[in-house]
């Protein structure tokens, strides 16, 4: 049997793109699919194009009564999905016309696979071709993407992968796909395909470029908060963790976004979580310390 790729959607605010990620949809060479749409309360013309491709029945598109966060939205569109494969496609960016026929087959020639991403393309505003990311790839042996992120778009999983799960974190706001590629990768088994499939785009309202210093700054606290939640689960699971040392340094980065976005009980969580797991790292703590009084 044909599978069927359940595409998630989130949609906040990108009207200017929603053609371009739609039609890329559309013009698949491998047709068994639903594309799920969920706009998050937007307050541009997203919802006014996106009715425009309603007349195909695999189009569903939701809208949220209130603004929820990316966390919630995509959560929602999980919930909805029928599929056998969920594919993660954001409204600013585009699919290669033959993304779900190359994963279609991946998944049918590797039946014990789980989870298939792919190479990406970094796309300027207009989708000109720049690079193909460099730090995508295959995971050494032994690593995870706790250690080493190496996971973009292309993303797809299993649906009885994701049930495995917690699920999308509706709470967060920012590192969303990061939190649930840990929550996949413990259940599950990953391949990678040196074939870029996805365009992403880098434009200015998009969070690797925004001007917003507060959107920053949630975003690398968020990307924390989800590497030592990760941390959390697989010391209970014994899967494949980072070391005590190795993870008390990386909850320093939160520090400083926790402190700017004024979490100050977070801010002290983190730091007394990391002197508690490697206690040896005083005169950074210190060094640390002196400089947010200074600042």
């Amino acid at each position: 049997m044909d599978i069927k790729f359940s595409i998630i959607m989130a949609s906040y605010n990108n009207a200017n793109f929603a053609r371009d990620a739609i039609e890329s949809v559309l013009a698949q060479s491998y047709q068994n699919w639903e594309l799920l749409i969920v706009d998050d309360a937007s307050n541009d013309r997203s919802a006014v194009i996106i009715r425009e491709y309603l007349g195909d029945k695999r189009i569903k598109f939701f809208q949220n009564k209130k603004n929820l966060g990316v966390g919630a939205t995509k959560r929602k569109c999980a919930e909805m999905a029928t599929g056998d494969i969920f594919a993660v496609l954001d409204i600013d960016d585009v699919l290669d016309k033959n993304a779900l026929l190359t994963m279609e087959r991946e998944y049918r020639e590797n039946p014990e696979v789980d989870f298939v991403y792919s190479d990406t393309y970094e796309c300027d505003e207009n989708l000109a071709v720049k690079r193909v990311l460099p730090w995508v790839g295959e995971l050494e042996s032994g690593k995870t993407n706790l250690h080493t992120f190496k996971v973009c778009q292309l993303r797809t999983f299993k649906k009885v992968l994701y049930k495995k799960t917690e699920g999308y974190n509706p709470e967060l706001k920012s590192a969303v796909d990061k939190d649930i590629i840990y929550k996949l990768e413990e259940k599950g088994r990953l391949k990678y395909i040196k074939i870029p499939l996805y365009y992403y785009r880098i434009h200015q309202n998009g969070i690797s470029k925004t001007p917003d210093v507060n959107l920053k700054n949630l975003g690398r606290l968020s990307g924390v908060l989800a590497e030592r939640n990760a941390y959390r689960r697989r010391k209970k699971s014994g899967f494949c963790n980072l070391t005590r040392k190795e993870m008390s340094v990386k909850l320093l980065d939160g520090l400083s976004p926790a402190i700017r976005l004024k979490k100050i009980i977070l801010f002290f969580e983190l730091f007394f979580y990391s002197i508690y797991l490697y206690p040896f790292n005083l005169k950074r703590y210190r060094i640390f310390i002196n400089n947010i009084i200074k600042k």
